[in-house]
């Protein structure tokens, strides 16, 4: 009759099945996959007006559903005249579309302030993703004559987070600046450019390009 394989603990103290042939068994696993925390940046100024900011609300509570039910945490930031943090990371989907529909729009578009408000959500070693949602250049009360600078200033701010290893991801309107956002983007592939009939949809399916 065989012998039952006896439980040791290896050199590392990791837990192994020893076999009375000699076989060593590890009874060690994988760690699991480390969770994300995203979050949703969502440009709120004027010109989203009406079923743009109605759609973009829409696609960032089905992306939110998709990645809380995948166990990772989310946070919203919204962005026009200034930005402000309407949910923090969180895993419960409820209170997050609690705070997404209370977003309205307000004035100019600033970007670099809400990049940066964003990126202090982000606790621990990652993986961090921000995935911004915008229909339009960046503009500032501070410079409403000088996109360039407004832009620059946007950059800076997405370079500061890159180099903290967090992950940006833009979804903007047809309307949008499309080579404008490949730059703010960790890659190029990262940008997409939606037709804002079908904001909802881009934002939504933004969390299945995370994912693969």
């Amino acid at each position: 009759m065989a012998r039952k394989p006896i439980l040791l603990l290896d050199e590392g103290d990791k837990p192994v099945l020893k076999f009375s042939d000699g076989r060593k068994e590890s009874l060690s696993h994988s760690a699991p996959p480390e969770k994300e925390q995203i979050v949703l940046l969502i440009d709120c100024s004027a010109s989203m007006q009406g079923d743009k900011l109605h759609k973009a609300k829409k696609g960032a509570v089905e992306f939110a559903g998709q990645a809380v039910s995948d166990g990772n945490q989310v946070g919203v930031v919204s962005f026009a005249l200034r930005a402000l943090v309407r949910a923090p990371l969180s895993s419960n989907i409820t209170d997050i579309a609690r705070c997404v529909n209370d977003i309205v729009v307000e004035g100019f578009t600033n970007l670099a302030e809400g990049v940066a408000e964003a990126c202090k959500l982000f606790t621990g070693p990652g993986p961090h993703t921000l995935v911004v949602v915008t229909d339009g250049q960046p503009i500032t009360r501070t410079s409403p004559d000088d996109r360039e600078a407004a832009k620059t200033l946007a950059l800076l701010a997405a370079d500061a987070a890159k180099a903290r290893g967090i992950k940006i991801v833009c979804v903007g309107t047809d309307d949008a600046d499309h080579e404008f956002l490949k730059q703010i983007a960790s890659q190029d592939v990262l940008a997409r450019h939606v037709d804002q009939e079908r904001l909802d949809d881009g934002i939504a399916s933004t969390y299945k390009l995370l994912t693969n």
